[in-house]
């Protein structure tokens, strides 16, 4: 424990926080989230919407997982997969780029669920394919829009001559942080959507 003495007081840095929600509360409220839901397993932001007394956010600080949380209840829940065909791939990006100019960069799994997003983690990396695809789709989505001008489609084409040997993958993770290096602009031409053109290896280095 930190502290300083001084004659008749102390200084402590750690307190007692009156506004801690007992564990046996967010028990409760699971257990009425169970019920309310039919006996089924329920998500985080599911929760969220039927809850009164705290937020998912508070279940995760006392049972680390949500996992773990639903199994606190102590009776087994039904499995349950959300149908989320009704989200369109429009919404589910305009949901990361509102969270992603909010966090000022791009979003990690935790900045995520700390800015209670609309939808979950899990919707992005099962629609999308991973987590960096749906970062790099919404990069994509948002440089669409301006039509690519004519030293861009030079550059295009020119790609297009490349030798098949002289071409490799470029891995999602590396892609993205090129992008963000150039300023999602094209090195050569200042064309706004590199995802027309040919990714070379000599222009990664």
């Amino acid at each position: 424990m930190v502290e300083h003495r001084e004659p008749g007081f102390r200084y402590v840095l750690g307190r007692t926080r009156i506004d801690a929600i007992p564990r046996a509360l967010v028990l409760e409220e699971l257990k009425a989230a169970a019920q309310r839901f039919g006996g089924r397993r329920f998500s985080r932001h599911e929760f969220d919407d039927v809850a009164t007394r705290c937020k998912g956010s508070t279940v995760l600080k006392h049972f680390g997982t949500w996992k773990s949380a639903l199994e606190a209840i102590g009776v087994p829940l039904r499995p349950h997969r959300a149908d989320r065909s009704r989200i369109t791939d429009k919404q589910l990006l305009a949901e990361l780029g509102r969270v992603w100019r909010a966090c000022g960069h791009r979003p990690s799994k935790i900045e995520w669920e700390a800015a209670g997003a609309k939808y979950s983690y899990t919707t992005y990396k099962q629609r999308f394919g991973g987590w960096t695809r749906a970062c790099l789709a919404l990069v994509e989505h948002r440089s669409d829009a301006p039509r690519l001008t004519a030293a861009a489609l030079a550059v295009a084409r020119r790609a297009q001559a490349i030798p098949k040997e002289s071409r490799r993958d470029i891995p999602l993770k590396l892609r993205l942080q090129v992008l963000s290096r150039d300023g999602f602009k094209c090195v050569l031409c200042g064309g706004p959507r590199l995802s027309t053109l040919e990714w070379s290896s000599t222009l990664i280095t």
